[in-house]
């Protein structure tokens, strides 16, 4: 299951954050509204931080679903080139890590 929870919460944060800046945007020339937080138009900042916020999620979120297709590709490669390189070589693995081999016992039936 592919579910990376950056995609949705992204998004999410995106629209609030679009819905709040344009809101802040269109209230700016409103100074009673903003008299509480000093002229600070409170509502666009938060809105763009939110869709900063959001925007970097997304974009994570969509920059490690390109990234697996090309290391699968690389992980293929270099396994190809551990096995050429190990059966030269005549071990089990490339760590070292592998149980020795014990020769097939041959029973004869008597």
């Amino acid at each position: 299951m592919n579910l990376d929870l950056r995609t949705p919460i992204g998004m999410m944060f995106t629209f609030t954050g679009l819905i709040l800046s344009v809101f802040g945007y269109s209230t700016s020339s409103n100074v009673a509204a903003y008299a509480k937080t000093q002229g600070l138009n409170v509502n666009l900042w938060w809105g763009l931080v939110l869709l900063a916020f959001g925007m970097t999620l997304f974009l994570l979120s969509r920059r490690d679903k390109l990234r697996p297709a090309q290391s699968a590709a690389d992980r293929g490669q270099r396994s190809a080139d551990r096995d050429q390189g190990t059966a030269s070589k005549g071990e089990g693995s490339a760590n070292g890590k592998t149980k020795p081999r014990l020769p097939k016992s041959t029973s004869a039936k008597k």
